[in-house]
């Protein structure tokens, strides 16, 4: 999660602080629609993984972050 939230800071989108990670990817996804299903799938793998059951696994978020779309300040994915 932090890489995510690292790769966007670069891109010019910091997260706010006590920001959580579905505000913090439903703004993102404002600023980079491409990149909205990744960015739900990552803060719901997150979520789970962080206060949930444990429904999903590790390796499931660290996929779901290696398919996101890449970010950039000059043309917002890449």
């Amino acid at each position: 999660w932090l890489s995510v939230c690292q790769r966007f800071a670069k891109a010019g989108l910091t997260r706010l602080p006590g920001e959580g990670a579905s505000a913090f990817a439903a703004r993102a996804a404002n600023s980079f629609p491409n990149a909205s299903g990744s960015l739900r799938e990552i803060s719901e793998c997150y979520n789970e993984l962080r206060y949930g059951t444990g429904r999903r696994s590790l390796t499931e978020l660290r996929m779901a972050v290696k398919q996101m779309p890449g970010v950039s300040k000059r043309n917002g994915l890449t």
